[in-house]
């Protein structure tokens, strides 16, 4: 499998991302991403202080249902960086 560029998501490029997601899922039957980012479950302003994203990013922590996890120990074929 040919490596995947996991790209920043920034207010510049949210909507850009998000139409990238979209075009995937004509050639994937699933695709995915982190949710850990503020303000994507809840109103944090995107301009909101470095705290104030911390303590939204831990509360977030609850909302997680489980990491994913494989047979093969969780080793993963890429790694997005």
């Amino acid at each position: 499998m040919a490596a995947v560029k996991i790209p920043a998501v920034w207010r510049q490029n949210f909507l850009q991302e998000i139409f990238r997601l979209d075009a995937a899922l004509f050639k994937f039957s699933l695709v995915s991403f982190d949710t850990e980012f503020p303000g994507f479950f809840r109103n944090t302003p995107m301009d909101a202080t470095e705290s104030t994203r911390k303590l939204e990013v831990d509360k977030s922590i609850a909302r997680r249902g489980g990491e994913g996890r494989r047979a093969d120990g969780g080793a993963a074929g890429w790694r997005g960086e």
